[in-house]
């Protein structure tokens, strides 16, 4: 069952996103619909954000450098 709900937005920005949506042959209806199917689907965005920094070892944020850290090449 479809269920309707009413997103709001400044007038330009519906109006521009209706001329680029129909532009590109769809609606936005239509692309409303896909990415609310693909915002439901993904991950939290702080867990998609962790796992690919996890298994990045050379990377550590948070840890500051000496000078002579900074200057190595």
């Amino acid at each position: 069952m479809k269920c309707n709900i009413t997103p709001s937005a400044e007038q330009g920005l519906i109006r521009s996103a209706r001329q680029k949506a129909a532009s590109e042959g769809t609606s936005l209806n239509k692309l409303f619909r896909s990415w609310i199917a693909s915002y439901v689907s993904s991950g939290s965005s702080k867990q998609d954000y962790l796992d690919p920094m996890s298994r990045l070892g050379q990377a550590r944020p948070g840890k500051t450098f000496n000078r002579k850290e900074l200057n190595e090449r």
